[in-house]
């Protein structure tokens, strides 16, 4: 990833987990760096009950934001990564006409 992801960083997965109860979406947050591209990410419910915390590398996670970026968004994602790239293939054209 072209921006490292850190501790405490709010991410979606981007990858199905069958030994666990999450699914592609779900919204969780980085609790631990276990090495330098793998993470121990804390999946809550609406509620802020915790679903399950599971290792997800780094290439399964995607940033999200609360704010507008200051860089443009195509600095802050993994142009090889081909889950995302077609995500952004999807997306761009809806967020450049908003």
């Amino acid at each position: 990833m072209t921006d490292r992801l850190h501790l405490l960083y709010v991410v979606a997965l981007l990858a199905e987990t069958p030994d666990e109860k999450v699914s592609i979406g779900q919204v969780g947050t980085i609790v631990e760096e276990l090495t330098d591209d793998m993470y121990e990410v804390e999946f809550a419910d609406a509620k802020g009950r915790t679903l399950t915390t599971c290792a997800v590398e780094a290439k399964y996670l995607l940033k999200l934001w609360h704010e507008l970026a200051t860089q443009p968004f195509s600095n802050h994602y993994n142009k090889d990564h081909p889950i995302l790239h077609q995500l952004l293939i999807l997306l761009l054209p809806i967020l450049h006409n908003a």
